[in-house]
């Protein structure tokens, strides 16, 4: 019989989705995620491991030191395969490879010139740098055009100032990509460039990042980070070529949404991984835990819980792997069907996680069980890479005909 995710993951990507689970079920151990919890950063040992086995580099072409075949992008469906088997164990090691190798990675990617992607995309796959993708701010989140972080020419030099805050590996990157307004048109709108900016130089002229305490994916180093004034380099612009033939250069929104189109994707792969783990602790429990004589599986409710489960595991998954393998095709993800995925899979998710408590009782509840932590990660899903109101808006917009945000 055929499996429609097998087929198109194809045995190389089957190999290295055993592989990325084999890695995860042995390294990410629930007493590492705890320690990561506290630390409110992945483990450094964790980072190496995953640079050494080149997880990371899936999203980066061959050319710059990745397994990608494509010059131009990352494989998706591989992508997708690894994010749902990291998200399994750990959410937070998850977005820590998402935002590293993918929003962050593909920002350079589609923007930088050849010398930075020599310079960056190499050392993003062996996890030698960590990155972080600074868009959102205290008062621009879902509307990322709103963007108060500055870029100013003073003398020939560039001038940054801004907080931006929510930020995924804020505080362990060694460099993020800014998204800052650096010039306005003539309709008076803010017009937004991207920037490298390295922390190890910055922090030496009035840089900052403070660590932000999240309900949940506490290892994810969710950060503000603060610039006042800071100098940074000419050639920290990323101002490659853009579709109208121009360059990048105040064009920075249009190159934060393209990127955000794979990152939704890779949010749906996270939740697809939450899911499956809430069902397999549900069927376990459901076999070990007695009520009145008889295993939690022989009762006809519990049978329902889980098959609604595992009929909302599928439905996502499926269509998430499905948006995958068709961006692969195209060579472009679909932005439309990038947001189905994202808001199917995450709600979903925590129909699934809710249900997974509810199944596990008093267990469920508490921190001694493997769910609690799963709860709170769970939260911020519908929030990642635009609300899921958000991304009804870009499907809605699209269909009626209507540019809804853009």
């Amino acid at each position: 019989m055929i499996d429609f995710i097998d087929h198109i993951l194809g045995e190389q990507g089957k190999a290295i989705a055993h592989m990325v689970e084999d890695f995860a079920r042995a390294e990410i151990t629930p007493e590492r995620s705890r320690k990561m919890e506290r630390n409110h950063r992945i483990d450094a040992d964790l980072i190496r491991m995953i640079g050494e086995q080149g997880i990371i580099g899936v999203q980066i072409p061959k050319k710059y030191g990745g397994s990608s075949e494509s010059d131009q992008y990352g494989n998706r469906t591989f992508g997708v395969a690894i994010q749902e088997a990291l998200a399994y164990h750990d959410p937070s090691v998850a977005l820590f490879v998402e935002v590293s190798g993918g929003l962050a990675g593909n920002s350079i990617l589609c923007a930088g010139n050849e010398t930075q992607k020599e310079t960056y995309l190499p050392k993003i796959v062996t996890a030698e740098l960590v990155s972080a993708f600074a868009l959102s701010e205290p008062n621009s989140g879902s509307d990322a055009g709103a963007a108060q972080a500055r870029v100013t020419r003073v003398d020939d030099q560039l001038r940054l100032n801004g907080t931006k805050a929510w930020i995924t590996n804020g505080s362990f990157a060694d460099f993020a990509i800014w998204y800052a307004i650096s010039s306005m048109d003539e309709a008076g709108k803010t017009r937004l460039s991207a920037y490298i900016v390295k922390r190890d130089e910055a922090e030496r002229n009035g840089y900052s990042v403070r660590v932000e305490d999240n309900i949940g994916v506490k290892a994810s180093g969710t950060s503000q980070l603060i610039a006042t004034n800071i100098s940074l380099p000419q050639d920290s612009l990323l101002d490659g070529p853009y579709k109208d033939g121009k360059n990048y250069e105040h064009n920075g929104l249009s190159l934060a949404l393209r990127v955000l189109d794979d990152g939704r994707l890779h949010i749906a792969a996270d939740a697809l991984g939450m899911m499956k783990r809430c069902i397999d602790e549900c069927v376990r429990y459901a076999h070990e835990r007695k009520t009145f004589g008889q295993p939690l599986a022989h009762r006809q409710l519990i049978q329902v819980s889980i098959a609604n489960m595992c009929i909302n595991y599928e439905a996502a998954r499926k269509l998430v792997y499905c948006t995958a393998w068709e961006a692969d095709q195209n060579g472009l993800m679909n932005s439309v069907k990038a947001s189905m995925a994202k808001t199917f899979a995450t709600e979903r998710m925590q129909e699934v996680v809710k249900e997974a408590i509810q199944l596990h009782g008093g267990i469920g509840f508490s921190e001694e069980g493997p769910l609690a932590k799963l709860s709170r990660d769970s939260v911020p899903y519908s929030i990642f890479e635009g609300t899921n109101g958000i991304n009804r808006l870009v499907i809605g917009g699209a269909k009626l005909g209507v540019n809804a945000i853009r």
